[in-house]
């Protein structure tokens, strides 16, 4: 199974237990490889300047709201 396959079924199985998946800081080729896929709207977008720090920045806002 090519691996775009399996992060598009691993995102869904998440998605489906109410957890977010999301890539981060990922290079051009992957997020054109994600694109052209479309997988990138189960990631909630791809964004190279998303940061790890960003994204649990944005968790704790969540969980604190």
């Amino acid at each position: 199974m090519p691996i775009i396959d399996r992060i598009e079924g691993f995102a869904d199985e998440l998605t489906a237990k109410g957890i977010r998946f999301q890539a981060v800081e990922p290079r051009a080729s992957v997020r054109d490889r994600l694109r052209n896929e479309g997988v990138d709207g189960k990631l909630g977008g791809v964004n190279r300047f998303t940061t790890v720090a960003d994204a649990i920045d944005h968790l704790q806002s969540a969980q604190n709201s």
